[in-house]
């Protein structure tokens, strides 16, 4: 069983725990980032919908990648954003870092698909992005295969990505059995749950560090998950969508 989730736009550059395991698709990330060297500012401001001033930090970061000026880490530890924050990686002992290097799995549109204990620099490059590499329409094309391989013998994939980078992966996962839990909260005792995105931001960083933290490896287990102050609702679940709604 693997647990899928994306990775961020912020990240930290630098790694508490240094190590030497590679990504997988190290090439293919030095690929895309020779194609965003031929960019311009102004065209990495156009394709990423980010200032001018951004643009530039971003053409430097992009031109400094790959060399022995980058800082690196590991990626358990580089990505700071919303879901980082409840996963706390900070919490994990080296035996959940190992668990979690085996089980959990982390889409990026620099890198495919990383474990979170390989070894990567910082970027800024979101799968959504209207990148073309070479033959292939968009990031999506780029990275599908790739990642649907590492994932053939997953048997189970608990899905808590967002539905931006699941994208890249899920029309081609085949015949293996997908499991994405929903976050719902109850704005007030008298309306219905609705879903809020940071909260289930932060509520799937948390279901990711209690299958890491309870070595949870049987998809009837799931329904177990109360952190946060989630409550399994068995009524509105499928086997597919378990629902868990945080009270008002």
């Amino acid at each position: 069983m693997y647990i899928l989730i994306n990775s961020s736009k912020t990240m930290n550059g630098n790694s508490l725990h240094p190590g030497q395991q590679q990504p997988a698709f190290g090439a293919q990330a030095a690929q895309l980032n020779a194609q965003l060297k031929t960019l311009s500012e102004a065209q990495l401001a156009k394709l990423m919908h980010i200032s001018p001033k951004l643009a530039a930090t971003t053409h430097a970061l992009i031109a400094k990648w790959g060399t022995p000026a980058a800082t690196n880490g590991e990626a358990l530890d580089i990505f700071t954003g919303d879901i980082y924050q409840t996963l706390h990686a900070a919490t994990f002992t080296a035996q959940d870092r190992q668990y979690a290097n085996h089980h959990l799995r982390i889409l990026s549109g620099q890198y495919g698909i990383l474990r979170p204990l390989d070894i990567i620099q910082p970027y800024r490059l979101e799968v959504g992005y209207h990148l073309r590499p070479a033959g292939c329409k968009n990031l999506y094309d780029f990275w599908s295969d790739s990642i649907a391989t590492t994932l053939k013998d997953a048997g189970y994939v608990v899905n808590i990505a967002s539905e931006e980078y699941f994208k890249a992966v899920g029309p081609h996962l085949g015949t293996i059995r997908v499991i994405s839990p929903l976050f719902l909260t109850k704005q007030s005792a008298d309306t219905a749950p609705v879903f809020v995105a940071i909260h289930a931001k932060w509520a799937r960083g948390a279901f990711a560090r209690w299958m890491v933290q309870q070595r949870i490896g049987s998809p009837t287990r799931l329904q177990l998950f109360s952190e946060l102050g989630y409550v399994y609702d068995a009524g509105a679940s499928t086997n597919a969508i378990p629902v868990f709604i945080r009270p008002a």
